[in-house]
Formats: structure tokens, sequence, C-alpha cells
């Protein structure tokens, strides 16, 4: 039974020279192959020397189904000139193929993504940061002189447009005074950072009181050159008279959209 395999490998051995020295030929036609220089093709063990093997002596059609594995090739072999356009398909490429860091920056535009291609369940927590305070706690303000009645913190580690929601609830005012309402953007240092608009907001009056009512402010882009950037969100109450003004409950949303 050993002796048969070591005849039919052989057999293969010459058949592949045969195709060898066919190649040879065909490419140098006046080459005369001895029989020393087929000797020189198969090394001991009945393999084939590749340095026997002429450019183009193996061709797509010598290669059974399967015989070149990923296994086989080597690192860098193939590079991005040997691969046609449209040949990799989205089927061949494995699940978690290309992460993040293969991509390069400006490489993905606006146009590559479809519609519907990114969804809420697709951003992570604090991509368009967001803060909401509250509190039912009664506030009030009295005379000209604006004071802060209620705040929040933000924090931005991109430039971005502020919109701010305010709301008073069950708002009140002494009689012939009525409340007005601002808002501020103050840094770390409590120094004025940005406006925010509208301002001078009339509140309640007289006429308009025990209600609730709310405000939206916005903002130009708030540049953030060295984030993080810490702010703070300042609505400021004052009256236009010398008497007292106030709010039973407030509620404040604050949302960085990217600029």
């Amino acid at each position: 039974m050993e002796r048969r395999k070591a005849v039919a490998a052989l057999m293969v051995v010459a058949a592949v020279v045969g195709g060898i020295t066919a190649a040879a030929v065909a490419a140098a036609p006046s080459l005369s192959l001895k029989a020393s220089d087929i000797a020189k093709a198969i090394l001991p063990g009945g393999f084939i020397n590749p340095k026997a093997i002429l450019p183009g002596a193996i061709t797509t059609e010598h290669l059974a189904d399967g015989a070149v594995t990923s296994a086989k090739i080597l690192d860098d072999t193939i590079e991005t000139g040997d691969i046609k356009d449209y040949t990799i398909s989205v089927d061949d490429i494995g699940p978690d193929a290309i992460n993040s860091t293969m991509i390069i920056d400006g490489q993905v535009q606006e146009s590559d993504i479809a519609a519907n291609a990114i969804n809420d369940t697709q951003l992570k927590a604090g991509a368009i940061p967001i803060v909401i305070n509250h509190s039912t706690a009664a506030v009030s303000v009295t005379g000209t002189d604006e004071t802060q009645i209620f705040n929040a913190s933000l924090t931005l580690n991109r430039s971005a447009y502020l919109v701010i929601q305010y709301t008073g609830n069950d708002s009140w005012v002494e009689a012939n005074n009525k409340s007005i309402v601002n808002c501020s953007i103050v840094n770390e240092t409590g120094a004025f950072f940005a406006a925010a608009y509208p301002n001078n907001v009339p509140f309640s009056d007289p006429w308009w009181v025990n209600i609730t009512r709310s405000v939206t402010f916005v903002t130009d882009v708030i540049t953030v050159n060295n984030p993080p950037l810490w702010l703070n969100i300042s609505i400021r109450m004052k009256s236009n008279a010398s008497g007292t003004v106030g709010v039973n409950g407030q509620a404040l949303v604050v949302m960085a959209l990217p600029a």
C-alpha cells in the first residue's frame, strides 16, 4: 500500500514538472532542458522546488476550490491595488471586522449615511448634553434689582447653541408690580459669559397671576476653545417697582445642540 502511495505521489510530481517544463518551453522555445535541470526542480521527499516554478506557470485554473485559505496568505501580500472595484461585498465582511479605529477622519460623509440609519438607540448617553432641574419651593424677589431665583449647571465639550426652557408655577405679584425674568450664562468664576435671548421678559402682573408660565431662551454659539467648559445657567427675576414678586414652583431644561 505504501509503495502504491509513493508511486502515485511521483506521478503527481511528474505531472506538475511536466507542466513546468511545458511552461518553460513555451516561454523560451530555444531552451534545452536537461535531466539535471528537471532533477533540480524536485527536492528530497518529492517536493517541488518553488524556485523552479516560472512566473505565470501556475494560473487560477490550476488551483482547486478551497486550495488557498486565509492562513496561507502572508500579511501585506494583498494590497489595495490588487482588489478590483466591487469585488468585496457586504457579505464578505465579518461582524465587527471594521471598527472605528480603521475609519480615517472625514471618510464617512453625510451622503454615505442612509436616511434613518442612525436612531436614538445608537446615540450614547450624553451625546446631546441636557440638564433638567425642578423645585416646588417658593421664591420671591423684592425691588428692581435682578436676583437669581433658579439655576442649572452644564458642561460642554464642544461648541453649541443652548436652548433653555424655564417654567414658573403659580406666579404672583404684589399690587402695582410686575415680574420680569432674564437668563444669563456665567462661568465657573461667576463672571458673565454669554447672553440669552429674549431679555426682560414680562412674566406676571396683577391681572396675570396664579398661573403657570414658560419662557424659551436661546443663545448664540457658545464657543468651546479649551474643553471641558463649565457653565451656570442662571434664571433671574426682578420687579418693575419696589414691591415683591415670585413663583411657587419652577422647572428648568437646558439642551446643548451641536454648533
